[in-house]
């Protein structure tokens, strides 16, 4: 007769941490951030700790995967590859694979690849960069983390890759300022090329 192995009983908080799916790992995450009441000054070092190993969680790294792939453009990077040709079970190997050498200090991004695409307008043209995916996978699962605690510390004027927010807020409160502020001196600046030189 065999013996039967018996899987030890689970905390509720641990057994939480593995229920739903990826964006739901993003948003445990996230509201615990929220709960510790960060506001991107001392409040930080509560959750410290659990901020890398949130990061470099193949859970949240496949939520990113998943993001990008449905948002975030689908050209290659200079090694050629593209979201659409992985599998799932090679995507979750790239993740596992991605999480292991993040965590193990291994991990660098790689070279990039520029591209020069018409303006909207049809004057002219624009440089963009293209990292390949794996960086774009890495690089968003950082922002999915961290936006929280940053968001806290930006200006209620700061409209700029900010979530939910857009141009049409910015337009929205420049013609409040100017309607009913009576303030009439505004300043456009156009940031051409200026990604290139932070």
């Amino acid at each position: 007769m065999s013996e039967t192995t018996r899987t030890p009983a689970l905390s509720p908080a641990t057994e939480a941490l593995h229920i739903g799916n990826n964006r739901d790992f993003v948003d445990r995450c996230v509201s615990a951030i929220t709960r510790s009441g960060v506001n991107g000054h001392g409040d930080v070092a509560q959750i410290a700790p659990q901020l890398f190993n949130w990061i470099t969680d193949e859970r949240n790294l496949r939520a990113a995967w998943d993001y990008l792939a449905a948002y975030g453009g689908q050209s290659s990077g200079p090694n050629g590859l593209r979201y659409a040709d992985l599998s799932e079970y090679e995507t979750w190997s790239l993740m596992r694979c991605l999480r292991d050498a993040t965590r193990a200090g291994i991990y660098f991004p790689g070279p990039v690849r520029k591209v020069r695409v018409p303006k909207l307008s049809g004057t002219g043209s624009r440089t963009i960069t293209l990292q390949n995916i794996e960086d774009r996978v890495v690089a968003r699962a950082i922002t999915q983390i961290i936006q929280p605690i940053l968001n806290a510390n930006f200006d209620t004027a700061s409209f700029g890759y900010r979530p939910g927010l857009s141009r049409m807020h910015a337009l929205a409160t420049a013609e409040v300022n100017v309607t009913g502020e009576k303030r009439t001196c505004l300043i456009v600046d156009d940031g051409k090329d200026a990604f290139d030189n932070i």
